[in-house]
């Protein structure tokens, strides 16, 4: 069994890291949980790719998207930063073919 935090006004939850208390993200409903997933969709095949490491990939992303690296994690974003995490991947791949 998994934990996770769950807001039943919203049906929003999140799960946990391994059998631990910690968050993986933020709570997130149907709709987050869409685009966090679409995002990382778009954006983690940069770095399974081979052609960049993952985290030169993370380090990029945070400095278009304007943040620190350590706040970058798909999991935090709004609808609106997983949006832009979409159309930066697809411009990142064009920039190293991928």
């Amino acid at each position: 069994d998994k934990n996770f935090y769950l807001c039943g006004a919203d049906n929003a939850y999140v799960g946990c890291h391994g059998n631990s208390t910690k968050p993986l993200g933020r709570l997130a409903d149907a709709n987050l949980r869409k685009m966090k997933s679409a995002a990382h969709a778009a954006f983690d095949p940069l770095w399974k790719s081979g052609k960049i490491s993952r985290s030169d990939a993370y380090r990029i992303l945070s400095e278009r998207l304007g943040i620190k690296r350590e706040e970058c994690h798909i999991g935090m974003f709004s609808p609106f930063q997983c949006q832009r995490v979409i159309i930066l991947s697809k411009q990142l791949k064009e920039e190293y073919n991928i």
